[in-house]
């Protein structure tokens, strides 16, 4: 027995699933011992699946701060989006204002209007190719998606692990978006 098979009671359901690829079954230790089993089979569950959204609605939080941080108005950032897209926004704006609800178009922006910015605008660095950034954005806002509609998202043992996989993707963004923002402030 050795201690990767072990898990504080009180770890965060993220850090379990971020490793429950490697490590897929886990005793849950306690004060007073072994308190519990849990495994990757568990990443269906209710718990989980309102951690994985509320992580993936923390990634979207992130990805406007940087936008804004980013771009110095809202032009700038909307000539990244087809015009479809900008014509789709304009008329919720519109809407917003006549009803007097509009905050900010950003917040009228969807998952993949977010993404499309970051990646044409280079924000993350040249260093992740547009390409890779749209199939893991992708893959992200699918797994949103299904726990939105409270689809099923891990029936196999290889869907589990992917969810781990995205799981460290949206942690490592959320970092580099957040960095971004910090360099951003830093800059100006």
């Amino acid at each position: 027995m050795s201690e990767t098979i072990l898990i504080g009671i009180d770890t965060p359901i993220q850090d379990f699933i971020m490793t429950a690829d490697k490590y897929p079954c886990r005793l849950v230790v306690s004060k007073k011992g072994i308190a519990g089993l849990v495994s990757i089979s568990d990443i269906q569950k209710l718990p989980v699946r309102a951690a994985l959204f509320a992580m993936i609605t923390g990634l979207e939080m992130e990805m406007i701060s940087a936008i804004k941080a980013f771009f110095h108005s809202d032009p700038d950032w909307l000539q990244l989006l087809t015009p479809e897209r900008r014509g789709y926004l304009d008329e919720r704006v519109k809407k917003a204002e006549a009803g007097d609800t509009w905050v900010d178009a950003l917040l009228f922006t969807q998952f993949s209007d977010k993404t499309t910015i970051i990646r044409k605008s280079k924000l993350l660095g040249a260093s992740f190719s547009s390409r890779l950034l749209s199939k893991n954005f992708n893959r992200i806002r699918d797994l949103r998606d299904q726990l939105a509609h409270a689809n099923s998202f891990a029936e196999t043992e290889k869907q589990e692990e992917e969810v781990s996989a995205i799981v460290r993707d949206i942690v490592k963004y959320r970092t580099l978006l957040r960095d971004a923002v910090q360099a951003s402030i830093v800059q100006n």
